[in-house]
């Protein structure tokens, strides 16, 4: 009979066979795959050719059957995420899920250090918001972009410099941060509380200076979120949007029509910063962040409260808000390809189009050897 052991077993030993990989699939019909920098390879010395669907499917049981909150969320809504610790130390994220009817799986692998802001070459105004006393700091991106690393990263900081209790709200827990000045009380949806919302509203009896909720997905969360962050609390939080502007579309249209505006209004008094994020690949096999920041200025703020037109868009007053601090996707990709980071091949593939591609490479073939006094190169890439 298949249980968690056997299941531990295959991981290990697929991730043995497959040192860099980043993910780990399971799908009926398949070998097992290995994804290496993006690239599935399979894995087969000392594991099955091909899993079956029964294979599958009894994985899932074994790895669902002693967490009640997965299983009902799998039997609910057809997939379920989780964390799970191999017996060789090593550290996943699940997600168990349907196709077609039959059973797969992805594990991610998560790092065995907390990455640390300057390892991830966070923008300064997104690591300076480690330091706010109060208000909202949101981390935006798509799945896989690399929000939890983000979130990872600011409360490392945090747990280095402020002796403050700090409280996570994660699904599942990813990073585990050991206590140095901060106290970091960790708590795991579906085992330590059963919805973000009521998890926040938790919190505020728990004496946080500090909140991460990881991921603000209802109205309920979104507005328990707002209250905390202007009440004299740090929320840390993220959202499933593509960029700054979506992020504030996103959190506006949780509330109904007849809220709308108030929540606009709370949004735009306590936020502190806004990055979006997109993942890249890198010259040496890696991958980096791409990042876009939006700073909270007078015409962002006014922004939030009257909404975007077809005259004034969030990316312009990025594209405009370099004194600020504000970074926009563009500028960032044109960075990394005159850091020598990322090929021109792959700016042309995360650009928002071919004519944003060519403005970026154009300008950074132009910008190159240029430097002012201090040696360091000048560059200016924005949209617009």
């Amino acid at each position: 009979m298949m249980d968690v052991r056997h299941l531990e077993e295959l991981l290990d030993v697929a991730l043995k066979n497959a040192p860099r990989a980043s993910d780990v699939l399971l799908s009926p019909g398949s070998p097992v795959l290995a994804s290496v920098l993006g690239e599935l390879h399979p894995v087969t010395e000392g594991l099955p050719a091909l899993l079956t669907e029964a294979d599958t499917a009894a994985m899932a049981r074994a790895l669902l059957e002693n967490r009640p909150h997965a299983k009902a969320d799998h039997a609910a809504t057809g997939s379920a995420d989780l964390a799970l610790a191999l017996p060789s130390g090593t550290r996943l994220r699940a997600n168990v899920f349907l196709r077609l009817g039959a059973t797969a799986m992805v594990f991610r692998r998560l790092p065995d250090v907390v990455p640390t802001a300057a390892s991830l070459g966070l923008p300064r105004l997104v690591t300076e918001a480690a330091s706010a006393r109060d208000g909202l700091v949101v981390v935006a991106g798509s799945t896989g972009s690399g929000k939890s690393t983000t979130l990872a990263a600011l409360i490392d900081a945090i747990n280095q410099t402020r002796a403050v209790h700090v409280i996570t709200l994660e699904d599942p827990v990813e990073y585990l941060h050991a206590p140095r000045r901060a106290l970091v009380t960790q708590r795991e949806l579906g085992q330590d509380f059963q919805e973000f919302a009521s998890g926040l509203r938790a919190a505020m009896r728990q004496a946080p200076r500090v909140i991460l909720v990881g991921e603000i997905r209802d109205r309920d969360t979104a507005e328990a979120a707002l209250r905390a962050a202007e009440t004299g609390h740090l929320v840390l939080c993220t959202v499933h949007s593509t960029d700054c502007g979506g992020m504030v579309s996103r959190l506006a249209g949780l509330f109904e029509p007849a809220e709308e505006r108030f929540a606009r209004t709370a949004l735009a008094g306590c936020l502190r910063v806004a990055v979006a994020q997109r993942l890249a690949p890198t010259v040496d096999g890696a991958r980096t962040a791409v990042f876009e920041v939006m700073a909270p200025t007078l015409r962002v703020r006014e922004m939030i409260v009257s909404g975007e037109t077809e005259e004034a868009t969030f990316s312009e007053l990025i594209a405009q808000g370099k004194p600020h601090g504000m970074i926009g996707f563009p500028s960032s990709l044109g960075r990394l390809l005159l850091a020598g980071r990322v090929t021109e091949e792959t700016v042309a593939a995360y650009a928002a189009d071919r004519a944003e591609a060519v403005r970026i490479i154009d300008a950074v073939r132009a910008a190159a050897g240029k430097t002012d006094a201090a040696g360091t190169v000048k560059l200016e890439i924005e949209r617009g």
